[in-house]
């Protein structure tokens, strides 16, 4: 994680220099989108842009004298990522002062939206698509005339349109000033591209609509790398990825989240009885038998061999421990069949609840205590 020191949480632009105050603002990577409330005008040519320090990914940083917007895009970080930023505003703003009159396009699509990697949609508030860059319609498949007044909900996969959904309310209500998810589009030949997006509201202009501005990044092969090749959840690495960003997530918003290491009983018994072909599809039966149970929002991971690891974000000890009583419940009523034979099969789940005080690690290591527990009381277990 970069950590710099930058003097101040805010920066100043004037219509023909661009200041940037260093002074005791740290922030991590890289900041992802500057909420329209950061900014203020001081006067007619002066405008600040405060900075905040709890948002991932690119820098987009929201320039312009309203009701005219553009928007500037880097990818360094420090220092340099701010004399940038502060060179490619002040260039920007010069443009703008030329230019009397912007179309609802011409003012997001300009330079900066064709010439970066990922792909950039505007459409209503429902979700139609008005506008788009050309990365936009090659991620989907579409041409520009095929995708025009389609609706990001037709795209999107049904079970990751649920979380969109509700993301999307959360963001028209004002109680957030953007959201970002992984989410899957079905492309027009009928193949799937996980994309990571970013959606934010802008006020259209008078008379004019408000609209809704995504970025689209295609990130199949980063998802095709975070899978276990056999079951389909994620892998190890990726959970841990996925624990520190809930962890950073928890520390910000102070919210609680749980973690679950599961354990297939004697299912060493079954390899030796049946075979490994009976034994990997034991692993996908019940890969398949937890996400069936699980909430959409929730990761789940084959930590190695028989062991899974469950993380349920914002949920607390009680709500964690009724989700894991139905994966119990549901493994221990399903009936696995192999080669002619039927057999039962349980399993024993321990939990550990975020504690600030606990590394990964050590979260890790209650969950396990808490699961050996489990199977000294007899197995088929929530602890």
């Amino acid at each position: 994680m970069i950590k710099e020191s930058i003097d101040t949480d805010f920066v100043v632009m004037k219509k023909n220099n661009f200041t940037v105050n260093l002074n005791n603002f740290n922030f991590e990577s890289s900041f992802n989108f500057i909420p329209e409330n950061s900014v203020k005008m001081l006067d007619d040519d002066t405008m600040v842009v405060e900075l905040l320090n709890d948002l991932e990914l690119t820098l987009i940083v929201m320039i312009g004298y309203p009701p005219t917007r553009q928007f500037i895009e880097t990818d360094y970080s420090g220092v340099e990522m701010m004399k940038s930023m502060a060179w490619l505003a002040s260039n920007q703003l010069k443009q703008l002062n030329t230019v009397k009159k912007y179309k609802k396009s011409d003012r997001i699509f300009n330079l900066t939206f064709e010439q970066v990697g990922s792909g950039r949609c505007i459409t209503d508030l429902e979700g139609h698509i008005h506008e788009a860059n050309n990365k936009f319609y090659e991620i989907i498949g579409y041409t520009q005339d095929e995708a025009f007044g389609l609706n990001i909900k037709d795209l999107t996969l049904q079970e990751d349109w649920m979380i969109d959904v509700v993301y999307k309310e959360k963001l028209l209500k004002g109680e957030i000033p953007y959201f970002s998810m992984e989410k899957r589009y079905l492309k027009r030949d009928g193949s799937i591209v996980w994309v990571n997006t970013t959606v934010t509201k802008m006020s259209g202009d008078e008379g004019e609509d408000d609209f809704l501005i995504g970025i689209v990044q295609d990130i199949t092969n980063q998802k095709d790398a975070d899978l276990d090749a056999l079951t389909g959840l994620y892998n190890r690495r990726h959970m841990m990825s996925r624990i520190k960003d809930e962890v950073n997530r928890s520390n910000r918003n102070h919210q609680e989240f749980v973690l679950i290491l599961a354990d297939i009983d004697f299912f060493k018994k079954i390899n030796d009885d049946y075979g490994h072909d009976c034994g990997d599809e034991v692993l996908q039966t019940f890969a398949s038998l937890m996400k069936e149970n699980v909430r959409i929002s929730d990761s789940i991971g084959r930590w190695g061999g028989e062991e899974f690891l469950i993380l349920l974000p914002d949920t607390d000890i009680a709500s964690a421990q009724l989700i894991a009583e139905r994966i119990r419940d549901s493994v221990e009523k399903e009936i696995f069949c192999y080669d002619g034979h039927q057999f039962k099969l349980s399993m024993t789940l321990g939990l550990s609840a975020y504690n600030e005080k606990l590394s990964i690690k050590e979260m890790i290591k209650v969950a396990d205590s808490a699961l050996y527990e489990g199977k000294k009381l007899g197995r088929n277990k929530v602890v």
